[in-house]
């Protein structure tokens, strides 16, 4: 058994192997849906993080009124 995790790509799948031997198959679908979640939850970080920095910014501008 390998210590170590193998990645190839075949028939529009990609195969991992992992060091325990479980082998996971994840169709071209399937990536791409991921990304498209992966996007969706950058855009809610990236407006929380704009949210942030407004409060950071009022916090600054209130001490010097």
């Amino acid at each position: 058994m390998s210590n170590l995790m193998t990645t190839k790509f075949v028939g529009e799948k990609k195969i991992i192997t992992h060091p325990s031997g479980v082998v996971s198959e994840y169709s071209k679908e399937h990536i791409a849906n991921h990304r498209t979640q992966l996007v969706k939850e950058r855009d809610r970080i990236d407006a929380m993080i704009a949210d942030t920095d407004k409060d950071i910014q009022d916090c600054i501008a209130s001490k010097i009124i």
